[in-house]
């Protein structure tokens, strides 16, 4: 049952390049998810999403509006690459609250 506690979902984890954040997305990847690191620190961010095996980093100062969408239209591009390498990618919808993102997929839960 943990082991697919998040299949098919995707989480954004800001800070995710190590402490607490780094904890929550190993959590989230053992537990079958999809996570994007998100961070100031690219090299530490990097190295942590290797380390997670599936999972992305992404650069960005949640201080900055501008930053943070960047970041995500950066997260979604990213995430679609990897899932449609051929370049068709299916159109997906991110939900924003509150400063979170949560994205699903056409017939996903």
């Amino acid at each position: 049952m943990q082991a697919e506690l998040f299949k098919d979902r995707t989480a954004i984890v800001t800070g995710g390049a190590r402490g607490i954040g780094l904890a929550c997305a190993a959590k989230i990847a053992a537990g079958g998810g999809r996570v994007a690191l998100w961070d100031r620190d690219m090299d530490r961010a990097r190295q942590s999403a290797a380390s997670l095996g599936d999972a992305i980093a992404v650069e960005v100062d949640v201080t900055s509006e501008a930053s943070v969408a960047q970041a995500l239209a950066a997260t979604e591009d990213q995430l679609a690459a990897a899932r449609h390498p051929g370049g068709q990618r299916r159109h997906h919808r991110a939900q924003h609250h509150g400063g979170a993102a949560i994205r699903s997929t056409p017939g996903s839960r």
